[in-house]
C-alpha cells in the first residue's frame, strides 16, 4: 500500500535534491526534518543535524540528501501502541516519526504536534 504523502508534501524531500533544498524547505516549514522518498516512496528521514554534521566534516551544502541518511532512524510499527509511541517520542524528542507496515511501507506519519494537540485535549476533557 503507497501512503498518500500529499497531505504533508511540505515535509517530504527526494533523495537527490541538495542539502540545501533541504534545509530551505526545513526553514520554509519550521520543522528539524524531513521524510525522505525514492521514486516517491518512503526511503528516509533527514534531520538538520544530519545536515550540520556533513557541512562540518566536508564543508558543502551541494550534496544530495541521500548521501548523508544515517542507517539507524527510529521508526514505529503498526504493532505499536499510541502509548508506545508517544512515549518513544518523548523519549528520544522526535519531531516527526514515520509508522511502516511489517514490510517497511510507510501507512503513517506521526508528529509531535499532533501528539503535544492530543494531551492537551486529553487534559481539558
Amino acid at each position: 500500500m503507497k501512503y498518500d504523502l500529499s497531505n504533508i508534501q511540505s515535509l517530504v524531500i527526494d533523495n537527490q535534491k541538495s542539502l540545501l533544498d533541504a534545509m530551505r524547505q526545513m526553514d520554509e516549514n519550521d520543522c528539524k526534518s524531513l521524510i525522505v522518498t525514492k521514486d516517491g516512496q518512503y526511503y528516509s528521514l533527514i534531520s538538520i543535524g544530519d545536515i550540520q554534521r556533513k557541512v562540518l566534516s566536508k564543508g558543502s551544502l551541494t550534496f544530495k540528501v541521500e548521501e548523508v541518511l544515517r542507517s539507524n532512524i527510529t521508526v514505529a510499527s503498526v504493532k505499536d501502541s499510541s502509548e508506545q509511541i508517544r512515549s518513544l517520542m518523548e523519549e528520544k524528542r522526535i519531531e516527526l516519526l514515520p509508522k511502516l507496515d511489517l514490510q517497511g511501507a510507510l501507512v503513517d506519519v506521526i508528529l509531535e504536534r499532533s501528539i503535544q494537540n492530543q494531551a492537551k485535549e486529553t487534559k481539558n476533557n
